[in-house]
């Protein structure tokens, strides 16, 4: 790939996500994949009711420093970082996980009452990429793969149906994702490449915003 491919690449991406906001989505498909062990039943209780003076500070959670606990290497993954956000929900109200019978991953929450101050936490872990951060990742994937079409897309179009896309996600799991396509992939993925992955590291999260926005 050339150059001034990459040019625009990086210049469209950063014009299409200025616009581009969090969607609130609900789940297209099930990756048959879970945070915790396999159960079955409708509803699995995560947390027993807080107790009084237990509610861990939000201002000072340090989610990568508790999210490691959860990481297999030094590398921390973005299921370790919902399930620090997990716990942080866990300190403050009762938290429970709903299930089906037919699924092997939590299919929803069922959450307590939260305060703003959380709400706005949880919020902010669901962010997208910013504009400028879309454009590195786009533009650092598209140097280290290979178009399958050999560019015959008109590029203007081919960002965009990614831009919106990924915005769906939070900031770190497009990130993860992407990075380890780069890693693993020959050419550039097709949506359907990325779209199990990412449902698989965010989906969870999203989940809980959703449940925390309910309430």
């Amino acid at each position: 790939m050339e150059n001034s491919g990459l040019k625009t690449i990086g210049d469209l991406t950063e014009n299409l996500t200025k616009s581009v906001s969090v969607k609130d989505t609900t789940p297209k498909k099930l990756s048959g994949h879970q945070l915790d062990s396999k159960t079955t039943g409708s509803v699995k209780e995560s947390s027993k009711p807080k107790q009084a003076g237990t509610a861990v500070s939000i201002t000072g959670y340090d989610l990568q420093s508790h999210a490691k606990q959860y990481s297999k290497n030094e590398k921390v993954s973005p299921l370790a970082v919902t399930m620090a956000v997990e716990d942080l929900v866990k300190s403050h109200t009762t938290l429970l996980q709903k299930w089906s019978d037919n699924e092997h991953e939590p299919i929803g929450y069922e959450v307590g009452e939260v305060t703003n101050e959380l709400k706005d936490f949880v919020a902010k872990q669901c962010l997208p990429l910013t504009a400028k951060e879309m454009s590195h990742e786009l533009t650092t994937l598209a140097a280290l793969t290979k178009r399958r079409d050999n560019g015959e897309i008109d590029t203007k179009t081919f960002v965009q149906a990614y831009v919106t896309k990924l915005a769906d996600y939070p900031a770190d799991v497009v990130k993860y994702v992407l990075a380890n396509s780069a890693r693993d992939s020959k050419f550039f993925p097709a949506w359907a490449e990325l779209y199990d992955e990412l449902e698989y590291w965010g989906r969870s999260r999203l989940r809980l915003k959703d449940a925390i926005d309910a309430v």
